[in-house]
């Protein structure tokens, strides 16, 4: 039975745009070799919570340290962003996933990644650009939330076989 979840999560994350990272985050979990698509979709959801709100503390702490008004715009703006992904939209891929929704599970996954963007994008201004302190970290989160999503809308179009 191992066997059967190993490789439904290889045949799920080949179906991914980022198989690395969704089979090491999967693995990181040891319930991942006991449940099914939704299992794992929940799982990547989880991970992705994990790590907007490691960014969204790092956010507070940059704002906090920095004297830039224009900065604390940006970084404002970036919380704003991260508060909507942790409080509203990955509770809500919970909810979606708990009341078989999958269609706006899978919504809520792309609304995270939209709010990365959102943070990104704000420090291109106005008032003036600057160079964000934060592309890794957005870019990170997008990743997982595209993965996250993109197992839901494996519910949808049944791309995987359930082992």
């Amino acid at each position: 039975m191992e066997t059967l979840r190993v490789d439904l999560i290889e045949k799920s994350c080949s179906r991914t745009t980022n198989h690395d990272l969704c089979v090491a985050s999967l693995r990181s979990d040891p319930q991942s070799s006991k449940v099914d698509i939704k299992g794992l979709a929940r799982i990547m959801f989880r991970v992705t919570l994990v790590k907007a709100r490691t960014i969204l503390q790092q956010i507070h702490h940059l704002n906090d340290q920095t004297t830039d008004p224009i900065l604390k715009t940006y970084f404002l703006n970036c919380i704003d962003q991260y508060e909507s992904a942790v409080f509203t939209d990955i509770p809500g891929a919970f909810k979606s996933l708990d009341s078989n929704d999958y269609e706006q599970g899978s919504t809520y996954g792309v609304y995270v990644g939209s709010d990365t963007e959102e943070c990104e994008d704000g420090f291109q201004g106005p008032p003036e650009p600057r160079k964000s302190p934060l592309t890794n970290e957005n870019k990170a989160l997008f990743k997982l939330s595209r993965v996250a999503s993109e197992l839901v809308y494996m519910l949808i179009t049944k791309l995987v076989v359930y082992g």
